[in-house]
C-alpha cells in the first residue's frame, strides 16, 4: 500500500466538517503552502501562525516555556491553538 500524495490528503481534509487553527514552528512552518495550496483552504483554515522567535513564542503562549523546543511547548502551542479556534468559532 502506498501512502496518497501529500495534495490528496489536504484535499481530504478540506472536504471535512472542520476548521482549524494551528500554530508551527520549525519544520512545520512548510504547511502553509500545503494547506492554502490546494482548493478550498478557506473552508478549513480560521488561522496559520508561525511564533517563530523567542517573543513571539512567549506571547503565543502567554507565559515562558521551560525549554522552546521541547514536547511539553509543542502540547502547549496545541493548546493555545485549539482555544484561539474555539474563540473564532464562538456564536
Amino acid at each position: 500500500m502506498t501512502a496518497a500524495p501529500l495534495a490528496d490528503l489536504v484535499r481530504d481534509l478540506h472536504r471535512l466538517p472542520i476548521a482549524v487553527v494551528a500554530a508551527l514552528t520549525g519544520g512545520g512552518a512548510g504547511l502553509p503552502r500545503e494547506l492554502l495550496g490546494v482548493p478550498g483552504g478557506s473552508a478549513t483554515v480560521l488561522e496559520l501562525v508561525i511564533p517563530y522567535g523567542e517573543a513571539s513564542l512567549v506571547d503565543w503562549l502567554g507565559r515562558q516555556p521551560d525549554r522552546f523546543c521541547s514536547e511539553a511547548t509543542a502540547l502547549a502551542m496545541a493548546a493555545a491553538a485549539w482555544h484561539r479556534g474555539r474563540r473564532l468559532t464562538a456564536e
